[in-house]
This record gives C-alpha cells, sequence and structure tokens, in this order.
C-alpha cells in the first residue's frame, strides 16, 4: 500500500512527465520554418538571429516555458524520492506522454500493436516501482 508522501511524489513525477512529454511534439512543431532563417555574416549573427526566430514563436516558446517548469518540478521531488525511482518513472512516462500526444494532435501515425504492448509494459514497470 502507498503512504500518503509516496503518492503525493508520484503524483508530482507523473506531472513532470505530463509536463515533458506533452510538449516534445509541440516543441517540434514551433521550430517549423527555422530553416529557413538565413543570415550572411559570422555564425554568431546567425545564431542569434535562430534565437530571435524561436522565441518570436509564441508556438515554441509557451510550451518551452512549461517544459522547463516541469524541469524545476523533478528538481523539486528530488529531494523527495530516490534518483533510482525517479529517472526511470519519469523518463517512460515522458516516452508514453510523447507518443499519445503526437499521435492523437498531431495525426502521427497509430501506435501498432508492439508499441501498445510496450507502453502497456512501461506502464506496468512504472507500477511495480512505485508499489516497491
Amino acid at each position: 500500500m502507498l503512504d500518503a508522501e509516496t503518492a503525493r511524489v508520484g503524483c508530482w513525477l507523473f506531472l513532470v512527465s505530463l509536463c515533458w512529454g506533452g510538449t516534445n511534439p509541440l516543441l517540434k512543431s514551433g521550430c517549423q520554418g527555422l530553416d529557413s532563417v538565413k543570415v550572411q555574416g559570422p555564425w554568431w549573427k546567425q545564431f542569434f538571429a535562430e534565437v530571435l526566430y524561436i522565441f518570436g514563436q509564441k508556438e515554441y516558446w509557451i510550451p518551452f516555458v512549461i517544459n522547463q517548469l516541469g524541469g524545476l518540478l523533478f528538481f523539486y521531488s528530488l529531494s523527495h524520492v530516490e534518483l533510482s525511482l525517479a529517472v526511470p518513472l519519469t523518463n517512460s512516462l515522458t516516452f508514453v506522454w510523447t507518443a499519445l500526444v503526437e499521435s492523437i494532435f498531431f495525426g502521427g501515425k497509430a501506435p501498432n500493436q508492439a508499441t501498445v504492448a510496450g507502453t502497456g509494459l512501461v506502464v506496468l514497470g512504472v507500477l511495480c516501482c512505485i508499489n516497491k
């Protein structure tokens, strides 16, 4: 049975994975058009032109801020849970959220049976880790 503290930290890590996995496809789509930014001159002019382009796109910086808030929440959660539990749990659930958001909202191909089975095993593994 889960105690209240473990359940609370599990919810925080679940929220972190949602912030990270849910924003990955949004960040990818927010970068569209970056290849068209061309500036003549030294490398640093090209670099700053790309940075200005990216942060001028609200489709990029809003998910970026949410992603970074997930990072802050992750570091807060690390003070309450073992690293050996937090990292695999968060990373595996991030993969699940990324696959779901990409297939539902961005017309990605529907997951095949192997992907669904793998995702189910990831979720089962996360539940085993939490109940450890």
